[in-house]
């Protein structure tokens, strides 16, 4: 051609092949690279019908009942405090009366006896506080461990997905890293629960004040004149000294049944609160809802680039129109 004086037309043939070999080429690798798009948003759609969301509402019951399972264990824990209490109440009066009858056998007057009853209700009370105290301590481990059981049944439940979600492989070669945990922060929780201890019940709480609530009950007691017992036989007064120390012991055993009851009602509130604080905390699920949204803004992006690539096609057939 070029021999031919037929330059310009070979050049113009020559610039129109590479024109549309390049035009071909481009849309090639458009078509390719809008299937790859189209792939790949079908995947994630299918990632978080079929293997997500199933995911949540799964997590979300094991949520669900790891919380309930908390509320259980709270209301028995309270309940124990309270029957624990009254246990070891009803059996320091039941000792203290063992002992003062003990003595009363022995023939004592009233005043003996008075002052008796006085020195084992000091020594009975003090040893009441431990013996509560000790069974306090004692609801509040298996309190501690039923919470931390728990936990560790919703961390069990949620490790097989939790390894899925480490590395979620989708058809095609593309895989989704995503930086995941258990939803369980263990140092809010640390906090959450050590904060527990026994409750701030014994701060306050101490022997003398129980017996303070006794004032005015033991000042009355064997209130009979001594010039009275001698008309009677010691038997009598045996029998009359018993009725007034199982009356003293009754009263002064509802004064502390009530201070414990009291006690315990306004330490409830602060239990459920620190209980509601570690619920909260248990929060597994926003992992897999962070993820899905991920996976949802991917897969908007992915239809921004869809959208580009047709209008790049677009162009490039109108060029070559």
């Amino acid at each position: 051609m070029y021999k031919s004086h037929f330059k310009p037309l070979a050049e113009f043939i020559a610039e129109e092949l590479l024109k549309n070999s390049r035009a071909k080429i481009i849309q090639s690798n458009c078509n390719k690279a809008l299937k790859v798009v189209e792939q790949l948003q079908k995947a994630i759609k299918t990632t978080i019908e079929k293997r997500i969301d199933p995911m949540i509402k799964e997590t979300q019951e094991h949520q669900q009942e790891a919380r309930y399972n908390l509320d259980r264990s709270t209301e028995k824990f309270i309940l124990n405090l309270t029957n624990s209490a009254f246990y070891e109440i009803d059996q320091f009066k039941s000792d203290l009366r063992e002992k003062m009858y003990v003595h009363i056998n022995k023939n004592i007057e009233d005043e003996e006896c008075k002052e008796i009853f006085k020195n084992e209700l000091i020594q009975g009370i003090e040893t009441l506080h431990e013996d509560i105290k000790w069974r306090f301590r004692e609801c509040e481990k298996r309190f501690d461990g039923e919470i931390k059981e728990a936990i560790k049944q919703l961390e069990y439940r949620i490790k097989d997905s939790l390894a899925m979600l480490e590395r979620i492989s989708i058809d095609r070669g593309f895989n989704l890293n995503f930086d995941t945990d258990s939803g369980i922060d263990g140092t809010k929780l640390a906090a959450s629960i050590g904060g527990l201890g026994l409750l701030g019940i014994f701060n306050a709480w101490n022997p003398m004040g129980w017996l303070a609530l006794t004032v005015g009950i033991i000042t009355g007691l064997v209130g009979i004149a001594r010039s009275i017992w001698s008309f009677f036989s010691s038997r009598y007064q045996r029998s009359q000294q018993r009725k007034e120390v199982d009356k003293n012991l009754h009263q002064i055993c509802e004064k502390i049944v009530q201070d414990v009851k009291s006690r315990l009602e306004s330490r409830k509130k602060d239990i459920w609160e620190k209980i509601e604080k570690l619920k909260a905390n248990l929060r597994p699920v926003d992992n897999y809802e962070r993820l899905k949204r991920q996976l949802k803004e991917a897969h908007e992006k992915l239809g921004y680039i869809s959208n580009s690539i047709h209008l790049t096609i677009s162009k490039q057939g109108a060029c070559n129109e």
